[in-house]
């Protein structure tokens, strides 16, 4: 009796450990093993799509950075329910479906702009009064692409969720020293000290200019949103705005010739449009 018990410890000792990792292993039908299959496959295209366009155009701003990591936080949470880590959820999984196609129809439909603010600017301005025609129209045509492009399309797929449009503005600066008013002017609406060397003072000024050309392009796409806007169940959220003064707008090395400190291409502004479902 005693060997008899002694032989089960052993037995014991030796599968206890594989019964608990079947335990703790979540069974897949064959149905749930080929639903997998379809948005791994959906997921690794649309990973490389996205990762395509960022890296065609080199940004630290761009909104795809954002877009692959999510996209890479699903591929790793599906993994794990594929390797039985985790169980197979319907609505979970028709939750990250449903992200993979926002991101994939902001992908292949994109709605970014470039603008040249000298185009639009003088020197020292930066109001949306201070818009030439041409800017005004060439912001038009991109709120437009935003609706026609992005919303209606998931609007198609999507009949009876909430659409939400998100508008994100960069704004940049040359190294040009602002004029005495304008400086003045900056200077007051600042909030806290400004430095005491005249070159960090400039750059902290020209952040301030930088960001508020941006916030006046993103005010005047929301606003043209607004009023062109003909669906129901679609709100604009408010502008993500950042201004970044003198820092380069883009790598100079894959700028020719190189940025000069006056440099009119340091003079821009980025805008990017993107939709988003946000809710069932």
């Amino acid at each position: 009796m005693v060997k008899q018990m002694k032989s089960m410890k052993k037995i014991c000792a030796v599968f206890l450990p594989f019964f608990l990792i079947t335990a703790c292993t979540h069974y897949l039908t064959k149905q749930q093993q080929q639903a997998l299959l379809e948005i791994i496959e959906i997921l690794s295209r649309t990973i490389s799509e996205t990762e395509a366009v960022m890296n065609r155009k080199p940004d630290p701003t761009s909104p795809y950075r954002d877009m692959v990591k999510r996209l890479r936080e699903i591929q790793k949470q599906i993994n794990r329910i594929k390797s039985g880590e985790a169980p197979y959820d319907e609505k979970r999984m028709k939750k990250y479906n449903n992200e993979i196609i926002e991101i994939q129809m902001n992908v292949n439909n994109p709605v970014d702009l470039v603008l040249g603010v000298d185009v639009f600017f003088g020197p020292g301005k930066y109001k949306i009064s201070d818009f030439s025609a041409e800017g005004k129209k060439t912001l038009d045509k991109f709120a437009s692409d935003i609706i026609a492009l992005q919303a209606e399309k998931l609007r198609e797929l999507f009949p009876e969720h909430h659409l939400v449009i998100f508008i994100k503005a960069i704004g940049y600066a040359d190294e040009m020293p602002l004029s005495q008013w304008f400086a003045d002017k900056l200077e007051k609406d600042t909030a806290g000290p400004l430095p005491e060397d005249p070159v960090e003072k400039r750059k902290v000024l020209n952040r301030e200019l930088s960001f508020r050309r941006a916030k006046s392009i993103a005010e005047y796409v929301k606003l043209q949103l607004k009023n062109t806007l003909r669906m129901d169940n679609v709100s604009i959220d408010e502008p993500i705005i950042i201004g970044l003064g003198e820092i380069s707008p883009y790598d100079t090395e894959t700028v020719s010739p190189p940025y000069m400190s006056q440099d009119k291409r340091r003079r821009i502004c980025k805008i990017h449009g993107n939709v988003f479902v946000t809710s069932d």
